[in-house]
């Protein structure tokens, strides 16, 4: 049939051959897609197309080919979870084709042996749309199958590339990776060689899987642990923590926990477990988490408390100030502090040694810096103390706690003015001069005020 319609020489008859012509060097393209696009009029129960649906159009010779419904199935190396503002890299992108069978028939009735091609793939993500440059291998046109078994003669390819990188926004959340449209630079080939390229544009259509082809969490991680047997505790204070009891318990929460080390133990968390258990502790702890635990009976604890003032962690990241070198007790404070994320939360702020929270919720400014004033707490005794803030990094800085001033009430001597005791006289005398003097400058104010209204 190819080599009948290649003879006519009508206007008409050539617009059908390259029609004929097209629509074989698109089939053979979308085979290869590197978005894997199937060539197919429709699904059925017995062959569905896989993956997700397009709906594609070629321009063999500019003239407009409408091409069908192909199939999309697409995998990458995006990661899933990232925090806020984090850069990500290149992801991989691996693209599975299927060609059914209107366009494997097409290429062998046209006798094209193998197709490749290059693809451009937009993807959306966090608002924004980036390319994914794939690259479609050569690939052979499978024989006729056997009646009855039309799959066996669909074509089947896999292309590969690379999207491009990114940057996570600030705001946490679920951000989709969606696929709406992609263009192809196709060529098929004979036996001899021969090559015949078409351009391809491909529409996301209904149908098929969802044209999302994954999602990334920005923030909001969640933990999943199971502990068997004996378990252990840890605590960032100074102490020491046992643990006995034998069962078993699951727990899935998410959140973190933190220990002050200053002799009490406060937790939001509610569980029960399989487990019987006692535990002694010389640190404490505070738990911000939240956990559930699968069991029938209750787990108890006690706590006790022998640990020392601690120092503030202070991992590197941030740096602190303070605008006074040395303070009073009940002094009011500035404190500046850098280097956190732009906009970040949760930040809180900590005197120690004996750790005493002054702050806590506070948020960063658009360029990471942040900026509290209080009170130095009256509780520190006289000495070097410092102030650490406390988010996804920390810092601190030092100051020297003064003594609190020493107030001694003055005592006047008892006795009769009247003696001839020399220091009771002496205050006798104090007392009347103040008197006198008291007495004289009032006058002298009333004696000017006169002369004036005169």
């Amino acid at each position: 049939m190819a080599q009948t319609t290649s003879r006519r020489t009508s206007s008409g008859g050539m617009r059908r051959s390259l029609a004929a012509v097209g629509i074989v060097g698109v089939a053979s393209g979308t085979a290869v897609l590197g978005l894997g696009a199937v060539l197919a009029p429709s699904a059925s129960a017995v062959n569905p197309i896989p993956g997700m649906w397009f709906t594609c159009t070629g321009y063999p010779f500019n003239v407009e080919t409408p091409l069908g419904t192909w199939g999309v199935q697409v995998k990458t190396t995006a990661p899933t979870q990232v925090e806020p503002g984090a850069e990500i890299p290149v992801p991989t992108v691996t693209a599975t084709v299927t060609a059914t069978s209107v366009a494997s028939d097409q290429l062998r009735n046209l006798e094209q042996v193998s197709v490749d091609g290059t693809s451009v793939a937009p993807y959306d993500v966090f608002g924004k749309t980036y390319n994914a440059n794939l690259t479609i291998p050569l690939t052979k046109v499978p024989p006729a199958p056997p009646a009855g078994n039309a799959p066996a003669g669909w074509l089947v390819t896999v292309a590969t590339g690379k999207g491009e990188a990114a940057t996570a926004p600030t705001k946490p959340g679920n951000y989709p990776i969606t696929v709406n449209e992609f263009s192809a630079s196709l060529t098929s080939y004979k036996a001899d060689g021969s090559p015949f390229g078409i351009p391809v544009k491909c529409v996301y259509s209904t149908g098929g899987a969802s044209n999302e082809i994954g999602s990334i969490q920005v923030g909001g991680s969640t933990s999943t642990s199971t502990s068997t047997g004996t378990g252990t505790a840890t605590s960032t204070g100074t102490g020491t923590a046992t643990s006995t009891g034998s069962g078993t318990a699951t727990s899935t929460g998410s959140g973190t926990a933190t220990s002050t080390g200053s002799g009490s133990a406060t937790s939001t968390n509610t569980s029960t477990s399989t487990n019987t258990s006692t535990s002694t502790s010389t640190g404490s702890s505070t738990s911000t988490g939240s956990s559930t635990s699968t069991g029938g009976s209750s787990s108890t604890s006690t706590s006790t408390s022998t640990a020392p003032p601690t120092s503030p962690s202070n991992p590197s990241g941030a740096t602190v100030s303070l605008d006074k070198p040395s303070y009073a007790p009940g002094d009011p404070f500035t404190l500046n502090a850098a280097g956190f994320k732009p906009n970040e939360s949760g930040i809180k702020i900590v005197a120690h040694s004996t750790p005493v929270t002054l702050a806590s919720n506070l948020t960063a400014d658009a360029n990471g810096k942040l900026t509290y004033s209080g009170t130095i707490p009256t509780s520190l005794p006289a000495g070097t103390h410092s102030i650490e803030v406390v988010g996804s990094v920390s810092g601190s800085a030092t100051f020297t706690m003064l003594a609190a001033p020493v107030i001694t009430p003055s005592t006047v001597q008892t006795g009769s003015v009247g003696s001839a005791g020399g220091s009771n006289m002496l205050t006798a005398a104090g007392i009347g001069l103040t008197a006198i003097g008291v007495v004289a400058v009032g006058g002298a104010v009333v004696v000017g005020r006169k002369r004036e209204q005169q």
